[in-house]
């Protein structure tokens, strides 16, 4: 084996190799590359109160993830070694392996509260000193542990209002961001450029060496959390899992069975996403077409960049060198595409997009607490309608006196009656995303109609959605309950037919994912059972009645949020 010394690369949320910050620092260090991923135990058996459990749409998208992951590195000559178990005990089991040959171990940061934890604790664990009353060798002597920020444009830490406290509202956070982007932080937030060989990694042979022999006493066992991606059991169907066990009715398909022919997992699809969505000029016309469910509008990236298939820097680079014309002339031959400007506006209609992105895991870093509770304290004290049905009362039911687990029921299975939100939670479950606009639309008809705690939404959301980031889906979530940072005004109560109305006008989305109202008219799509027409009720009779009455609902909520309101001013 080379003497070259050898550095851990923990692949996380970062499952890419063009711009890893990790990466690139071990290969400028003259390092051999150990490609290391941990299936880490609080992914199945953590905190569900604080998301710390994977979701079930998240577990089916990261095993093709993986899969990708692995095939790029083995173009290397490499492996990417696949262990199961706690991170800490698992990594020093890995560096006993290797007898003390590994002088690196590099990572790139994350964000959740659980997982800064985590991670903190293993730095230093690695980097502990010799202590003589210490059961574990001391690490600290040799060992170099670094971290790196590869997920975001700017660490949290980095920016401060001018009373040195955390930002809370949107739009002057981002004006100092793009302030920042044009001056000092303008090569911050360029993608890393390198080169990879086979010489980079320790080939897979050697690998294989080192993880069959056990050598100087260290027993095989001591690597039993080495396991293959099929081992992780990542594809598990929905009717095994325990959150959408029984939501769902039988006659859906199973889980993976419907779900995997909508990933596009994977470094080298996401380029291809992010190429395509400069190709078709939909970079140009995001600001424009954004709000329309119907239409391919938004570069559904979303996933891609959670997974960190493709990082922020790059998106971000590609769409703001169009001004320029830099990246349409550079990429030609990839995408297709031919030179042509792009004004600013335009460009920063979707350039904003990332920076909220950064936005929500900003707030998540500042105000931890807010994954499962209000950032605005009063709302600790609304009054939702309660999932215990023992409970149930005019205060728990609705008008046709279903409790709020039946309602709750109701909304994940998209029966409300009201087709916008319907269609959104039924492509939802087909295809483990949603449209950004419905997804507003379905969390305010959660949070404001139904009064059901938008923590209820985000667990659902959370198991379903591939997409499930917890700095979004918290921000989100708390942005339409309006207990959170710049949220939505507590007043603001979407009438679910007047969006539906503006962004589908002729119900193209809705009948894509209702077949009930294949049939209804444009005029009536929207509200199909509201004329109490009798050749139309039969015409679609197997669509439900509505759930509620909006207008009765959100006279009661806002009598609510006004009580909330007064609460907190006295």
């Amino acid at each position: 084996m080379t003497a070259v010394p050898l550095a851990i690369i923990l692949f996380r949320n970062d499952l890419r190799l063009a711009d890893n910050p990790a990466l690139h620092y071990a290969i400028s260090q003259g390092k051999k590359i150990l490609p290391v991923f941990i299936y880490e135990d609080h992914f199945d058996n953590g905190n569900e109160a604080n998301f710390e459990r994977l979701g079930a749409a998240t577990k089916l998208w990261l095993h093709y993830s993986l899969k990708s992951l692995s095939e790029s590195i083995s173009k290397y000559g490499s492996k990417l070694l696949i262990l199961k178990g706690n991170q800490l005990e698992v990594l020093n089991a890995l560096i006993d392996k290797f007898e003390n040959s590994i002088s690196s171990v590099y990572w790139n940061r994350r964000y959740e509260p659980h997982h800064i934890k985590l991670d903190t604790e293993l730095k230093e664990f690695l980097t502990h000193e010799a202590d003589e009353n210490a059961e574990i060798e001391a690490r600290g002597q040799y060992l170099e542990v670094k971290s790196f920020g590869g997920n975001l444009l700017i660490e949290p830490w980095e920016l401060l209002n001018k009373q040195s406290k955390p930002y809370q509202v949107y739009t002057p956070f981002s004006k100092q961001y793009f302030h920042l982007f044009e001056g000092s932080m303008a090569d911050r937030i360029r993608p890393l450029e390198y080169k990879l060989s086979a010489d980079n990694f320790l080939s897979k042979e050697d690998i294989s060496k080192i993880i069959e022999n056990a050598g100087n006493g260290v027993e095989l066992q001591s690597l039993e959390s080495l396991c293959s991606i099929e081992d992780l059991n990542l594809r598990d169907r929905g009717e095994e899992n325990k959150n959408t066990k029984n939501i769902i009715p039988e006659q859906y398909h199973p889980w993976v069975d419907k779900m995997t022919k909508y990933i596009k997992a994977g470094e080298t699809k996401a380029r291809e996403a992010l190429d395509e969505f400069i190709q078709t000029n939909s970079a140009l016309s995001y600001g424009e077409k954004r709000n329309s469910p119907f239409l391919k509008g938004t570069s559904q990236l979303s996933t891609n960049l959670h997974f960190g298939e493709i990082s922020v820097r790059q998106v971000y680079a590609a769409i703001n060198n169009l001004d320029s014309g830099k990246e349409i002339s550079e990429n030609k031959a990839a995408i297709g595409a031919v030179d042509f400007p792009l004004s600013k506006a335009k460009k920063y209609d979707y350039l904003k997009q990332l920076i909220w992105r950064e936005f929500a895991h900003y707030l998540m870093y500042h105000f931890p607490h807010t994954v499962n509770q209000p950032l605005r304290e009063e709302f600790k004290h609304f009054n939702w309608r309660s999932l215990d049905d023992i409970q149930a009362g005019s205060e728990n039911q609705n008008a046709n006196k279903l409790t709020a687990h039946q309602m709750l029921k109701k909304w994940q299975q998209g029966e409300t009656g009201y087709p916008i939100v319907d269609a959104g939670m039924k492509e939802l479950w087909e295809t483990g995303w949603m449209h950004n606009r419905v997804r507003m639309i379905a969390a305010s008809f959660l949070v404001k109609d139904l009064r059901i705690h938008w923590i209820e939404g985000a667990k659902w959301f959370w198991d379903t959605l591939f997409d499930a980031d917890l700095a979004n889906n918290t921000m989100g979530w708390q942005w339409v309950a309006g207990s959170g940072a710049d949220a939505a005004p507590y007043f603001r109560i979407f009438n679910p037919t007047t969006p539906s109305e503006r962004f589908d006008p002729d119900g193209v989305y809705i009948k894509r994912w209702l077949k009930s109202l294949q049939e209804c008219s444009v005029k009536n799509i929207h509200a199909p059972l509201a004329s109490g027409d009798l050749r139309l009720i039969k015409l679609v009779q197997d669509y439900p009645a509505r759930l509620i009455d909006h207008e009765i609902e959100r006279k009661i909520a806002l009598a609510e949020f006004k009580k909330l309101r007064l609460k907190a001013t006295s």
